[in-house]
């Protein structure tokens, strides 16, 4: 893979997955573009003519490959990038890039599981019932949420529970020993809420319909993003 590939192809596929056309709600074909020079502002400096040439070589290599278009000036300079959205399958194998879609399928799983889960923890806790492990999610699971955010910038974030800091006590059962609660989840999200740059975090659990500094708590409220 040539040195500026990846970079090309990793642009056009993040706009890809914010857009209508992802989210299956746009009714018209949209393009995925972006000007060359804005990836490279370099890419117009006439003193970096090597840095021209590779992205000139760059571009050429993956219209060879159908999976971009490119318009160009009379000058040879290129304009911008056009992605092939008929090949998306293959380019995100070509980057070793996990499709958007799929890594939303997993962590829709988890969550129903979580909150299968969950239905029951009152009736372990208030009688004294047996923990499982599959309760709360595993390393592995762990491990591989941390890997997906690290490659990504995050916008917003949907969770089943909320991190430990923004536990609403006012919102705990009766009749349940907290110290017996199993919070490990919690707290493993107040380390990735400490990690993330994020527009807005969306979560359930609680029952409660509230907001707390970014956090919007929902029950039976109803938000439209």
């Amino acid at each position: 893979m040539m040195k500026y590939e990846k970079a090309i192809l990793e642009h056009l596929l993040d706009k890809y997955e914010r857009s209508k056309s992802f989210t299956g709600d746009n009714r018209i074909g949209q393009n995925f573009s972006v000007k060359l020079v804005k990836l490279f502002p370099k890419y117009g400096d006439e003193a970096e003519y090597d840095l021209f040439c590779s992205l000139n070589d760059t571009v050429s290599e993956l219209e060879s490959m159908e999976y971009i278009t490119s318009k160009r000036k009379k000058n040879g300079i290129i304009d911008t990038v056009t992605l092939n959205v008929q090949f998306l399958d293959e380019i995100y194998k070509y980057i070793s890039r996990t499709p958007k879609a799929q890594t939303n399928e997993q962590l829709i799983s988890l969550l129903d599981t979580y909150c299968i889960i969950q239905r029951y923890s009152f009736y372990r806790l208030r009688y004294g019932y047996k923990w499982w492990p599959d309760e709360q999610p595993s390393p592995e699971i762990k491990k591989y949420v941390e890997n997906q955010l690290a490659k990504r910038e995050i916008n917003v974030v949907f969770s089943h529970t909320c991190p430990s800091k923004y536990i609403p006590a006012e919102c705990f059962l009766s009749g349940v020993d907290q110290s017996k609660v199993d919070n490990s989840t919690e707290e493993w999200l107040d380390t990735i809420e400490d990690k993330l740059e994020y527009e807005a975090w969306y979560l359930g659990h609680w029952h409660t319909d509230k907001r707390i500094d970014k956090l919007h708590f929902l029950f039976h409220g109803i938000e439209t993003l």
